[in-house]
């Protein structure tokens, strides 16, 4: 087996993925190691939307763009399932519908946004419900792929139809200067070196944790049982909790009235970050959620709380024809203060790459590519 590579990338969730992918188009042999036999992380505990809308408009959501378009570029060569239905807002309140009427009046345009009115929304979405709504907002950019489906069949394409070597089950145990060292002893040379590792990275890269001031959300995930007959949900959903939540709507002049309904109406929901999304998979299931909760001290265990507030809410905003549930679980991933520095070089020919506190799914492709397309990166 070769031992030596232009590239080396650690850890294959979706940060790792877009960086060997990309380090792979420009001609280098890349060699990507991840500790599982396959991806474990945060990368296949999301509800898998590629979700421009979620991102400031200008620099940021032109990075969500552009990734959506690598994501079609993928979609198109592995044959992964896609659900190509946009996304879509709803306004149960008149402060949500203020704060989404205010958005379209200022970035409708360059992100691809309407508004719907209740009736065209019952023709569309099947899974809202429409009492009491007052409107929508709708995005035409927005995708569903399934995190786990997608995450096993990049590494598989990657090395089928660009030699990318993946290294499965293989722990790396230490990275320096041109070499990875794995937990069994075995080494191989590399160029240069991406640690892409997720919440792992302080075991191989402590310094980088402390200077990008990486600290950790930790979220809380149910699926549905398949819905029945067939039944499909429409687009990919979102509620007024999300409004303060995505960092899209912060110029938005009704937001600062819209957040302290919410903290005066419902903190319990503050308390846990708690915004609704729902995202209907190949499957039939529904994907809900989720929760952020911050810090090093955030219990490990899963709380039965949290996931009675998110079907609350879920119950509130759509028209399930079944709610029973099939899977809880929770993932965790990291964050930092400032999103639009998520590298880090610790020594000559190592790079610590982050995923933008999650949005790894909507940005990773781009912020790889636009990386990997400056020679001065290194």
């Amino acid at each position: 087996m070769t031992s030596s590579f232009d590239v080396a990338v650690v850890g294959a969730g979706i940060v790792g993925l877009a960086h060997a992918w990309m380090a792979a188009r420009r001609g280098l042999r890349v060699a990507l190691f991840e500790r599982h036999a396959a991806a474990r992380g945060a990368s296949v505990r999301n509800f898998g939307m590629i979700w421009p809308i979620g991102q400031s408009p200008g620099q940021r959501h032109d990075l969500a763009r552009r990734s959506r378009e690598l994501w079609d570029e993928i979609i198109a060569a592995t044959g992964l399932w896609c659900r190509r239905r946009g996304s879509l807002h709803l306004a149960f309140r008149e402060d949500e519908w203020t704060v989404m009427q205010e958005f379209c009046d200022r970035h409708g345009r360059e992100c691809e946004t309407r508004l719907l009115t209740p009736d065209r929304i019952r023709e569309i979405a099947p899974a809202a419900r429409t009492d009491g709504l007052r409107g929508g907002l709708y995005g035409r950019l927005e995708i569903g792929v399934s995190s786990p489906e997608a995450l096993a069949a990049i590494p598989r394409w990657l090395h089928e139809q660009l030699d990318v070597q993946v290294m499965w089950s293989t722990p790396v145990r230490q990275v320096s200067a041109s070499t990875v060292t794995a937990a069994d002893g075995r080494t191989w040379s590399a160029e240069r070196i991406v640690v892409a590792g997720g919440t792992e990275l302080a075991a191989l890269c402590p310094d980088s944790v402390r200077r990008l001031q990486l600290s950790h959300c930790r979220l809380q995930m149910l699926k549905t049982e398949p819905q029945p007959n067939g039944w499909d949900a429409g687009p990919l959903i979102a509620g007024g909790l999300s409004l303060q939540h995505y960092p899209a709507f912060s110029d938005c002049p009704g937001l600062p009235a819209l957040k302290q309904r919410i903290q005066h109406e419902t903190p319990e929901l503050n308390r846990f970050g708690i915004h609704l999304l729902a995202a209907q998979n190949q499957h039939g299931e529904v994907i809900l959620g989720d929760s952020h909760e911050y810090g090093e001290t955030v219990s490990v265990f899963d709380r039965v709380e949290i996931d009675e507030l998110i079907l609350r809410e879920a119950r509130r905003m759509l028209n399930l024809p079944s709610f029973r549930i099939t899977h809880r679980w929770h993932g965790e991933y990291m964050v930092f203060p400032d999103p639009a520095c998520s590298i880090d070089r610790p020594e000559p020919g190592i790079v610590v790459a982050v995923a933008p506190g999650g949005a790894g799914m909507t940005l990773a492709f781009a912020e790889a590519e636009q990386f990997w397309q400056s020679d001065a990166a290194w």
